[in-house]
Protein backbone atom coordinates (compact mmCIF):
# COMPACT_ATOMS: atom_id res chain seq x y z
CA UNK A 1 0.00 0.00 0.00
CA UNK A 2 1.49 3.49 -1.01
CA UNK A 3 0.89 5.87 1.79
CA UNK A 4 -1.21 8.72 0.65
CA UNK A 5 -2.80 6.97 -2.63
CA UNK A 6 -4.82 4.27 -1.06
CA UNK A 7 -6.72 4.98 2.18
CA UNK A 8 -9.08 2.93 3.49
CA UNK A 9 -12.08 4.09 6.02
CA UNK A 10 -14.86 1.44 7.09
CA UNK A 11 -18.33 3.44 7.58
CA UNK A 12 -21.51 1.96 8.95
CA UNK A 13 -23.92 3.90 7.08
CA UNK A 14 -27.64 4.48 5.32
CA UNK A 15 -28.39 4.81 1.62
CA UNK A 16 -26.51 6.58 -1.36
CA UNK A 17 -28.96 10.15 -0.39
CA UNK A 18 -27.22 12.07 -3.00
CA UNK A 19 -28.25 9.63 -6.05
CA UNK A 20 -31.17 8.11 -4.59
CA UNK A 21 -33.12 10.69 -2.26
CA UNK A 22 -32.95 13.58 -5.82
CA UNK A 23 -33.91 10.32 -7.88
CA UNK A 24 -30.85 10.41 -10.35
CA UNK A 25 -29.71 7.84 -12.16
CA UNK A 26 -25.92 7.54 -12.54
CA UNK A 27 -26.42 6.57 -16.14
CA UNK A 28 -28.23 10.18 -17.40
CA UNK A 29 -25.01 11.86 -16.35
CA UNK A 30 -23.64 13.83 -18.91
CA UNK A 31 -20.65 15.23 -17.85
CA UNK A 32 -18.46 13.57 -15.44
CA UNK A 33 -17.99 15.17 -11.52
CA UNK A 34 -14.58 16.93 -10.94
CA UNK A 35 -12.07 14.19 -10.39
CA UNK A 36 -14.41 11.41 -11.96
CA UNK A 37 -12.42 10.18 -14.67
CA UNK A 38 -9.09 12.31 -14.05
CA UNK A 39 -6.04 9.34 -13.72
CA UNK A 40 -7.90 6.53 -12.51
CA UNK A 41 -5.51 4.14 -11.44
CA UNK A 42 -5.37 0.93 -9.00
CA UNK A 43 -5.14 2.42 -5.52
CA UNK A 44 -6.82 5.31 -5.59
CA UNK A 45 -9.53 4.67 -4.35
CA UNK A 46 -10.99 4.65 -0.45
CA UNK A 47 -13.51 1.62 0.68
CA UNK A 48 -16.62 2.89 2.53
CA UNK A 49 -18.73 0.64 4.76
CA UNK A 50 -22.19 1.20 4.61
CA UNK A 51 -25.27 1.52 3.52
CA UNK A 52 -23.80 4.89 2.10
CA UNK A 53 -23.50 8.30 2.49
CA UNK A 54 -21.77 11.10 4.78
CA UNK A 55 -18.82 9.26 4.97
CA UNK A 56 -20.05 6.06 6.79
CA UNK A 57 -22.57 3.28 6.82
CA UNK A 58 -25.50 1.58 8.59
CA UNK A 59 -27.30 -1.32 9.86
CA UNK A 60 -30.01 -2.98 7.73
CA UNK A 61 -32.31 -4.89 10.13
CA UNK A 62 -35.07 -7.66 9.53
CA UNK A 63 -38.85 -6.33 10.23
CA UNK A 64 -38.72 -7.09 13.88
CA UNK A 65 -35.95 -5.04 14.80
CA UNK A 66 -32.64 -7.60 14.52
CA UNK A 67 -29.83 -6.15 12.76
CA UNK A 68 -28.62 -8.53 9.84
CA UNK A 69 -26.02 -6.85 7.55
CA UNK A 70 -24.28 -3.95 6.80
CA UNK A 71 -23.13 -2.77 3.22
CA UNK A 72 -20.10 -1.63 1.33
CA UNK A 73 -19.17 0.61 -1.07
CA UNK A 74 -15.99 2.89 -2.57
CA UNK A 75 -15.97 6.30 -2.31
CA UNK A 76 -12.47 8.45 -4.29
CA UNK A 77 -10.17 10.07 -2.48
CA UNK A 78 -8.88 13.55 -4.87
CA UNK A 79 -5.32 14.94 -4.07
CA UNK A 80 -6.98 17.92 -2.50
CA UNK A 81 -8.94 14.77 0.30
CA UNK A 82 -12.44 15.37 -1.02
CA UNK A 83 -14.20 12.40 -0.58
CA UNK A 84 -16.33 11.64 -4.12
CA UNK A 85 -19.45 9.74 -3.72
CA UNK A 86 -19.86 6.53 -5.67
CA UNK A 87 -22.48 8.09 -7.66
CA UNK A 88 -20.15 10.65 -9.24
CA UNK A 89 -17.24 8.15 -10.53
CA UNK A 90 -18.46 4.25 -10.34
CA UNK A 91 -20.08 4.74 -13.76
CA UNK A 92 -16.88 5.98 -15.14
CA UNK A 93 -14.52 3.54 -13.60
CA UNK A 94 -16.94 0.38 -14.33
CA UNK A 95 -15.46 1.09 -17.67
CA UNK A 96 -11.89 0.53 -17.24
CA UNK A 97 -9.57 -2.05 -16.07
CA UNK A 98 -9.65 -0.73 -12.70
CA UNK A 99 -12.95 -1.88 -12.01
CA UNK A 100 -12.35 -5.07 -10.32
CA UNK A 101 -9.30 -3.91 -8.02
CA UNK A 102 -11.60 -1.52 -6.46
CA UNK A 103 -14.01 -4.04 -6.25
CA UNK A 104 -11.54 -6.27 -4.70
CA UNK A 105 -10.52 -3.92 -2.12
CA UNK A 106 -14.17 -3.02 -0.41
CA UNK A 107 -14.74 -6.68 -0.50
CA UNK A 108 -11.63 -7.15 1.37
CA UNK A 109 -12.39 -4.31 4.14
CA UNK A 110 -15.50 -5.56 4.61
CA UNK A 111 -14.83 -9.05 5.03
CA UNK A 112 -12.68 -7.58 7.49
CA UNK A 113 -15.55 -5.17 8.99
CA UNK A 114 -17.36 -8.34 9.20
CA UNK A 115 -14.59 -10.84 11.15
CA UNK A 116 -14.27 -7.41 13.85
CA UNK A 117 -18.18 -7.67 14.72
CA UNK A 118 -17.60 -11.23 14.64
CA UNK A 119 -15.31 -11.08 17.76
CA UNK A 120 -17.65 -8.79 18.81
CA UNK A 121 -20.11 -11.20 19.18
CA UNK A 122 -22.29 -10.24 16.30
CA UNK A 123 -22.84 -12.22 13.23
CA UNK A 124 -23.56 -9.63 10.92
CA UNK A 125 -23.25 -10.12 7.25
CA UNK A 126 -21.83 -7.39 4.54
CA UNK A 127 -22.81 -6.49 1.09
CA UNK A 128 -20.68 -5.44 -1.49
CA UNK A 129 -22.04 -3.46 -4.45
CA UNK A 130 -20.43 -5.32 -7.92
CA UNK A 131 -21.24 -4.14 -11.26
CA UNK A 132 -23.25 -6.36 -13.32
CA UNK A 133 -19.99 -6.87 -15.65
CA UNK A 134 -17.98 -8.47 -13.09
CA UNK A 135 -20.64 -10.78 -11.72
CA UNK A 136 -19.76 -13.75 -14.78
CA UNK A 137 -15.45 -12.58 -15.21
CA UNK A 138 -13.45 -15.76 -14.02
CA UNK A 139 -11.30 -13.73 -12.46
CA UNK A 140 -13.59 -11.81 -10.40
CA UNK A 141 -14.97 -15.37 -9.65
CA UNK A 142 -11.36 -16.80 -8.72
CA UNK A 143 -10.51 -13.25 -6.38
CA UNK A 144 -13.46 -13.38 -4.29
CA UNK A 145 -12.71 -17.11 -3.27
CA UNK A 146 -9.15 -16.19 -2.42
CA UNK A 147 -10.14 -13.07 -0.20
CA UNK A 148 -12.71 -15.48 1.80
CA UNK A 149 -9.90 -17.32 2.32
CA UNK A 150 -7.50 -15.16 3.24
CA UNK A 151 -10.43 -13.76 5.87
CA UNK A 152 -11.22 -16.96 7.10
CA UNK A 153 -14.93 -15.89 6.36
CA UNK A 154 -17.93 -17.74 6.29
CA UNK A 155 -19.01 -17.19 2.36
CA UNK A 156 -22.85 -16.72 3.70
CA UNK A 157 -22.16 -13.43 5.60
CA UNK A 158 -21.13 -11.78 2.39
CA UNK A 159 -23.74 -10.23 -0.08
CA UNK A 160 -22.85 -9.71 -3.57
CA UNK A 161 -25.35 -7.03 -4.59
CA UNK A 162 -25.50 -7.03 -8.42
CA UNK A 163 -26.18 -3.30 -9.82
CA UNK A 164 -28.44 -3.86 -13.03
CA UNK A 165 -26.89 -0.75 -14.62
CA UNK A 166 -23.53 0.46 -16.46
CA UNK A 167 -22.01 -1.48 -19.26
CA UNK A 168 -23.87 -5.16 -20.73
CA UNK A 169 -26.91 -4.66 -18.00
CA UNK A 170 -29.28 -7.51 -18.47
CA UNK A 171 -27.69 -9.48 -20.84
CA UNK A 172 -26.99 -12.89 -21.28
CA UNK A 173 -24.20 -14.29 -18.46
CA UNK A 174 -21.96 -17.04 -18.11
CA UNK A 175 -23.83 -19.59 -16.34
CA UNK A 176 -20.77 -21.80 -15.49
CA UNK A 177 -18.88 -19.18 -13.39
CA UNK A 178 -22.54 -17.79 -11.88
CA UNK A 179 -22.39 -21.41 -10.72
CA UNK A 180 -18.88 -20.80 -9.04
CA UNK A 181 -20.10 -18.13 -7.28
CA UNK A 182 -22.55 -20.20 -5.81
CA UNK A 183 -20.41 -22.84 -5.24
CA UNK A 184 -18.46 -20.48 -2.71
CA UNK A 185 -21.62 -20.10 -0.99
CA UNK A 186 -21.97 -16.15 -0.83
CA UNK A 187 -25.63 -14.31 -1.23
CA UNK A 188 -26.32 -12.16 -4.80
CA UNK A 189 -28.36 -9.88 -4.19
CA UNK A 190 -30.02 -7.49 -6.63
CA UNK A 191 -29.96 -3.55 -6.03
CA UNK A 192 -31.82 -0.87 -6.82
CA UNK A 193 -35.13 -3.10 -7.66
CA UNK A 194 -38.21 -1.72 -9.61
CA UNK A 195 -36.21 0.20 -11.79
CA UNK A 196 -36.09 -0.50 -15.51
CA UNK A 197 -32.63 -2.76 -16.12
CA UNK A 198 -33.86 -4.65 -12.91
CA UNK A 199 -36.73 -6.75 -14.15
CA UNK A 200 -34.20 -8.27 -16.93
CA UNK A 201 -31.50 -9.46 -14.38
CA UNK A 202 -34.28 -10.75 -12.34
CA UNK A 203 -34.53 -13.26 -15.40
CA UNK A 204 -30.79 -14.02 -15.51
CA UNK A 205 -29.70 -14.11 -12.14
CA UNK A 206 -29.34 -16.89 -10.04
CA UNK A 207 -30.58 -14.61 -6.56
CA UNK A 208 -31.06 -14.77 -3.31
CA UNK A 209 -32.22 -11.25 -2.33
CA UNK A 210 -34.19 -8.65 -4.02
CA UNK A 211 -33.68 -4.70 -2.68
CA UNK A 212 -36.07 -2.36 -3.45
CA UNK A 213 -34.93 1.33 -4.67
CA UNK A 214 -35.09 3.65 -2.24
CA UNK A 215 -36.93 6.37 -4.66
CA UNK A 216 -40.00 4.15 -4.24
CA UNK A 217 -40.08 3.50 -0.53
CA UNK A 218 -39.80 7.17 -0.14
CA UNK A 219 -43.23 7.27 -1.54
CA UNK A 220 -44.76 5.49 0.57
CA UNK A 221 -47.60 7.55 2.33
CA UNK A 222 -47.58 10.23 0.11
CA UNK A 223 -47.98 8.46 -3.19
CA UNK A 224 -50.90 5.26 -4.50
CA UNK A 225 -48.54 4.58 -6.91
CA UNK A 226 -45.27 3.98 -5.05
CA UNK A 227 -46.97 2.29 -2.73
CA UNK A 228 -48.35 -0.35 -5.21
CA UNK A 229 -44.96 -0.95 -7.14
CA UNK A 230 -43.49 -1.76 -3.35
CA UNK A 231 -46.58 -4.16 -2.41
CA UNK A 232 -45.50 -5.39 -6.12
CA UNK A 233 -42.09 -5.82 -5.41
CA UNK A 234 -42.33 -7.30 -2.44
CA UNK A 235 -45.09 -10.15 -3.87
CA UNK A 236 -42.78 -11.03 -6.86
CA UNK A 237 -39.50 -11.15 -4.81
CA UNK A 238 -41.51 -13.82 -2.50
CA UNK A 239 -42.65 -15.62 -5.15
CA UNK A 240 -39.42 -16.31 -6.96
CA UNK A 241 -38.24 -17.97 -3.57
CA UNK A 242 -36.04 -14.37 -2.49
CA UNK A 243 -35.73 -12.64 0.97
CA UNK A 244 -36.83 -8.54 0.46
CA UNK A 245 -34.94 -5.88 1.32
CA UNK A 246 -36.47 -1.75 1.24
CA UNK A 247 -34.00 0.65 1.19
CA UNK A 248 -34.26 4.30 2.28
CA UNK A 249 -36.73 3.79 5.02
CA UNK A 250 -36.96 6.94 6.74
CA UNK A 251 -40.22 6.86 8.28
CA UNK A 252 -42.58 4.88 11.39
CA UNK A 253 -44.73 4.96 9.03
CA UNK A 254 -42.96 3.70 6.02
CA UNK A 255 -41.55 0.72 8.64
CA UNK A 256 -45.29 -0.91 10.05
CA UNK A 257 -46.13 -0.51 5.84
CA UNK A 258 -43.56 -2.56 4.71
CA UNK A 259 -43.86 -5.11 8.13
CA UNK A 260 -47.06 -5.22 7.23
CA UNK A 261 -46.70 -6.08 3.98
CA UNK A 262 -44.29 -9.11 4.90
CA UNK A 263 -40.95 -7.43 3.50
CA UNK A 264 -38.14 -9.20 5.01
CA UNK A 265 -35.41 -6.07 5.53
CA UNK A 266 -35.33 -2.59 5.95
CA UNK A 267 -32.30 0.07 5.71
CA UNK A 268 -32.43 3.37 6.17
CA UNK A 269 -32.60 6.36 8.92
CA UNK A 270 -34.86 5.59 10.68
CA UNK A 271 -33.63 2.02 11.36
CA UNK A 272 -29.53 3.66 12.09
CA UNK A 273 -27.79 6.59 11.60
CA UNK A 274 -24.09 6.46 10.16
CA UNK A 275 -21.80 5.37 12.22
CA UNK A 276 -18.13 3.58 11.74
CA UNK A 277 -17.76 -0.03 11.97
CA UNK A 278 -16.09 -0.29 15.20
CA UNK A 279 -18.84 2.39 16.81
CA UNK A 280 -21.41 0.16 15.47
CA UNK A 281 -20.17 -2.42 18.34
CA UNK A 282 -21.06 -0.10 20.87
CA UNK A 283 -24.42 0.97 19.51
CA UNK A 284 -25.46 -2.54 19.07
CA UNK A 285 -24.46 -3.46 23.05
CA UNK A 286 -26.48 0.13 23.97
CA UNK A 287 -29.02 2.02 21.69
CA UNK A 288 -30.23 -1.35 19.74
CA UNK A 289 -33.17 -1.77 18.75
CA UNK A 290 -33.27 2.02 17.02
CA UNK A 291 -36.98 1.45 16.27
CA UNK A 292 -40.07 0.86 17.76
Amino acid sequence: MHAGRRVVEIRVEAENRSAEQHGADVNDQEEPKRGARDGLQPGDATGSLPPITHDRPQAATDLERHAQQQKALVRRLLPDRTLLPPADFVPHVERTPVVREMTFLVVAEALRAAQLWHDAGHELGVSVNVPYRLVDDPMFADGVARLLREANARPGLLTLEVVPAGPGAGSELDEEVLRRLAHLGVRLSLDDGGRAASFAALRVLPLDELKIDAGFVHGLGRSATDAALVHGMIDIGHALGLTVLAEGVETRQAWHVLAEWGCDHAQGFYVASPRSAEELVTWLAGAWPAVA
